[in-house]
């Protein structure tokens, strides 16, 4: 399935030096709070030390590498850092891309996927999710485009961009279809497109407008220089992220403890504020099966 496979440790002392923020002078509470956690976790990790990740490390702010040959960094990189650390494992990063990391995770005995996965009532037929972050969609076109799209009918007869296997691809952009459908206007042409190509579909017009998580494409304008847009118009198909594992893996309820432990002591709020996703912050973790 992946015929490459790029893997990347992380200790939590290289973790701190690439930028990620680690609490200090824990109490005795938290202490013994992490040792409760790491009684939960399954023989096949703490024999071995590590806990194997699924990635797409080429979708900022979440996972991306600042420059060639450094260690990936991004919100759910610090999250499922720190998640490890809680746990007493060592992170090992495994690159790919986004479509490809649910069938991997769903046939998996050890490894998990954290890369922004939107969770479904299709996709728990295949994997639990452990809840860590709220998300939306919203569009991005070329600051140039003067046609004042959003997500709504100013869409229809118009090509639409998503990843491969995305929830725009195959829920949002089919709900905006119904409201073409209602309104007799013409459908919106699907293009799914994979990586990074989006942004020259944008600029050849082979697309008139991407569809991703909102915090995605407000981060990819922000490193634009002034050549994307983010849609005006409110966001839709508020959503929630979640940490995929597969049905028979037994490691979900000591990461949502991990995760609910990181909420308790600040950990989880000083990863949040650092790549500006405050909104988006859950109040606790949840298993969802």
């Amino acid at each position: 399935m992946i015929e490459s496979r790029n893997r990347i440790f992380i200790s939590a002392i290289a973790s701190a030096a690439a930028g990620f923020l680690v609490l200090s002078g824990c109490s005795s509470e938290s202490t013994e709070s992490s040792s409760n956690v790491k009684d939960l976790v399954p023989v096949q990790y703490s024999e071995t030390g590590v806990l194997p990740v699924a990635m797409d490390i080429e979708y900022a702010p979440f996972g991306f590498f600042q420059e060639e040959g450094t260690p990936p960094v991004g919100f759910d990189v610090d999250l499922i850092t720190r998640v490890s650390e809680v746990l007493g494992l060592q992170v090992e990063f495994e690159s790919m891309t986004h479509d490809v990391i649910l069938p991997l995770i769903a046939k998996s005995t050890n490894e998990i996927g954290v890369s922004a996965v939107t969770v479904t009532d299709e996709r728990l037929r295949d994997v639990d999710f452990i809840t860590y972050l709220g998300t939306s969609d919203l569009g991005l076109t070329l600051a140039s485009d003067p046609g004042g799209l959003a997500l709504d009918t100013s869409l229809c007869g118009k090509k639409a961009g998503a990843f491969s296997g995305s929830v725009q691809e195959t829920k949002t952009i089919p709900e905006l279809n119904e409201d073409c459908v209602k309104a007799n206007l013409p459908e919106i042409v699907v293009s799914p497109k994979p990586g990074s190509d989006f942004q020259n579909s944008l600029r050849n017009g082979d697309i008139d407008i991407f569809i991703s998580d909102s915090a995605y494409l407000v981060y990819t304008e922000s490193q634009s220089e002034g050549e994307f847009q983010v849609t005006s118009g409110p966001t839709v198909n508020p959503a929630i992220l979640g940490i995929a594992v597969a049905k028979d893996n037994d490691i979900s309820p000591a990461i949502a403890m991990a995760i609910d432990q990181m909420i308790a002591d600040g950990s989880y709020g000083e990863i949040v504020a650092k790549w500006n996703l405050e909104s988006d912050a859950l109040g606790s973790a949840e298993v969802l099966r």
